[in-house]
């Protein structure tokens, strides 16, 4: 149990390491003032893929735990994109 939940933590810290990298690298190259506008336009279009996310968050414990068998992990992502489109 242990394998799966800390494979879908790191999946998680990599993710929040590159959206707040981002903000890092525009405030060096750009100032704050371009960080803000960024912050602003990257909220409003987030919100938008959140009904998404939510369906997709709800079966990333479950790929974590199917990574060694194939054809079940094909099974639930069918299942999952089909939920989501």
């Amino acid at each position: 149990m242990i394998k799966p939940s800390l494979s879908h933590d790191v999946c998680l810290f990599g993710s929040k390491f590159l959206s707040q990298g981002i903000i890092v690298v525009i405030s060096i190259a750009l100032g704050s003032a371009s960080v803000a506008v960024f912050s602003t336009i990257r909220t409003l279009s987030n919100m938008a893929k959140q009904p998404l996310m939510i369906v997709s968050l709800a079966f990333w414990g479950e790929f974590t735990k199917l990574l060694k068998n194939k054809a079940l992990v094909i099974k639930l992502f069918n299942l999952a994109n089909s939920l989501q489109y």
